[in-house]
């Protein structure tokens, strides 16, 4: 219950995208990589996944197979158990 609260709170959101500029301009000086454009996964608890990451706050977009959840300028994509099931 601690955590789904702390989670929720807009203080967790604005100290998480303080700490993610940090990271970056860090990494910058240090001529290191300080991002990427994204990163697909599959998924195979759909609705859970989605629920998670809902409660985050990033913006999840869904279409048939895939759903994307963007946290500024990177994107997770998370493949559905359709497309990466083998039969």
């Amino acid at each position: 219950m601690f955590l789904k609260r702390l989670v929720r709170s807009a203080t967790v959101a604005s100290l998480a995208s303080q700490l993610v500029l940090a990271v970056r301009a860090r990494a910058e000086e240090a001529g290191q990589v300080s991002g990427f454009d994204h990163v697909a996964a599959p998924m195979r608890e759909t609705e859970g996944m989605i629920g998670f990451y809902r409660v985050l706050g990033p913006r999840v977009r869904e279409v048939p197979g895939i759903c994307s959840i963007h946290f500024g300028d990177h994107m997770r994509n998370s493949r559905r158990p359709s497309l990466w099931q083998n039969n």
